[in-house]
């Protein structure tokens, strides 16, 4: 992901959207050392159950807009799970802010929402990541290979 301030320590991260998708890139990221969540977000209160089994006593919000003003510079990096028509609009209030991004496919819905999520991570140099993960699975590159096999 990304290189905490100060070496030897945690990237504090916050995830926006904990079920579905949200859950799974949660559970996965846990499994870096450096890794420290510091803050749940999703408008369904019953989501919070699952992501709390594994990481008891992160704290939790209902409002992504709340989280990001509260946790301020405490956080580093944000994983954004929401329904996609809000994947835009809390990236680009997160890069804002200055916070590195993973974002969930698709990106946006637009090209100019996308052309804005670029322009923000250039203008406040973060990093930034979309989830394209099933893409890379074996049975896309097989079936992508075999079509051009022309199969």
């Amino acid at each position: 992901m990304v290189r905490a301030a100060a070496p030897n320590s945690s990237v504090q991260v916050a995830v926006i959207g904990v079920n579905g998708r949200g859950y799974s890139n949660l559970h996965s990221a846990a499994s870096h050392p450096s890794l420290r969540y510091v803050g749940f977000c999703d408008v369904d209160q019953a989501s919070f159950a699952k992501a709390d089994k594994d990481h008891p006593g992160t704290r939790h919000w209902t409002d992504y807009r709340d989280l990001l003003r509260d946790l301020g510079d405490r956080l580093d990096a944000v994983i954004v799970a929401t329904p996609d028509h809000m994947h835009a609009p809390v990236a680009v209030a997160a890069m804002q802010l200055g916070k590195h991004i993973y974002c969930e496919k698709p990106l946006a819905h637009t090209a100019w929402e996308c052309r804005q999520m670029r322009l923000w991570a250039e203008k406040k140099g973060v990093v930034t990541q979309m989830g394209n993960q099933i893409h890379s699975s074996v049975e896309y590159r097989l079936a992508t290979r075999l079509l051009r096999e022309g199969a």
